[in-house]
């Protein structure tokens, strides 16, 4: 997140512990306040320009990243005049993206960039009841990688997530599939395009 405290600290922590990183971009949804996105938000109301010097800020706050990521974004994303200079820049940077939206689909087609559909959103957990949805959650991605051969899961990196995800991950390969980076699915995908 982009408007995080200690950015430089968090990101080499979780390269130092082999993890790639993605930044998360805040971008228009449907009903959401334009104000819990933040000052840089990219709102489908600005100019292309507006909008991609906001860009070009939240990439500047760290470095380190191989990837973009929505934050909300179901509005923004969906708004071709408003995403596809976004999408352009991002490919000339030589990042990628993820899209929770799906709309990018729509507004990308399948030619050009490198970009992948997120199959499934995890939710925060904060109860047991969370922590049951979870599971389900992460049932139907197994489902989904066993069905089209891979998955793709975004999730919140909270405690309670995280401890429910390292217990699921310790028992995967046990069921016949395995743990891969997100750009291992972008690329396995991108070759299937």
């Amino acid at each position: 997140a982009p408007y995080a405290k200690n950015l430089e600290f968090w990101t080499e922590k979780a390269r130092r512990a082999g993890h790639e990183i993605i930044i998360e971009i805040p971008m228009e949804g449907y009903g959401v306040n334009h104000a819990a996105l933040g000052s840089a938000a990219l709102l489908s109301s600005h100019t292309a320009e507006q909008n991609l010097q906001r860009l070009d800020w939240l990439l500047s706050r760290f470095g380190g990243y191989f990837a973009a990521t929505n934050y909300q974004g179901g509005k923004f994303s969906a708004d071709a005049d408003a995403m596809t200079p976004v999408l352009s820049r991002l490919h000339d940077l030589g990042l990628a993206y993820f899209d929770d939206t799906g709309a990018v689909r729509r507004v990308a087609g399948e030619s050009g960039g490198r970009w992948a559909i997120v199959n499934r959103v995890i939710a925060p957990v904060s109860d047991n009841e969370q922590r049951t949805m979870l599971r389900e959650d992460l049932e139907a991605l197994e489902r989904i990688a066993r069905r089209d051969g891979d998955a793709l899961g975004k999730t919140y990196a909270y405690g309670a997530n995280i401890e429910e995800i390292e217990q699921w991950a310790s028992k995967i390969e046990s069921r016949g599939l395995a743990i891969a980076p997100a750009s291992a699915v972008l690329q396995a995908r991108g070759a299937a395009r």
